[in-house]
């Protein structure tokens, strides 16, 4: 008894490798997941500052948050965008820690040497969305 060899040719392996990839991607993984929800901007961000502190103050936006961005620019000019630059991250959890009720938050960060700083704060989501930049606040 003889055993047969067949040859699979070029094209052959072509066509399967194709059906193979469309029949393999029609598989029902899950029901489909609702849109991402945008991350409003801060619009009422305040500045309040001391000898050696700056207290930033905003109400967080009723949606569920990861983390607080707070970017400093220090400099003669009014800042683009582009100009300022991270200083703190802060989770949420650790910022409503102590009230869980307020709507209101304080942030303190320490007051750089500079004679003017702005500052702006951006929100992001747990699926890293970010909202974009608070209104600018400056020191004086």
């Amino acid at each position: 008894m003889s055993v047969a060899k067949r040859r699979v040719s070029g094209p052959s392996l072509f066509v399967a490798a194709v059906w193979l990839s469309l029949a393999g991607g029609c598989a029902k993984v899950g029901d489909p997941l609702p849109p991402e929800r945008a991350v409003p901007a801060a619009d009422d961000l305040t500045l309040s500052q001391d000898a050696d502190r700056v207290l930033l103050g905003f109400t967080l936006p009723d949606l569920e948050l990861e983390r607080m961005e707070v970017y400093r620019y220090c400099g003669g000019a009014e800042p683009e965008d582009k100009d300022f630059v991270l200083s703190d991250s802060v989770s949420v959890t650790r910022l409503v820690a102590a009230d869980r009720s307020a709507r209101r938050y304080t942030f303190v960060t320490p007051r750089q040497s500079d004679p003017v700083c702005y500052y702006v704060i951006r929100f992001v989501n747990p699926s890293r969305v970010e909202s974009g930049f608070s209104n600018r606040v400056r020191t004086q």
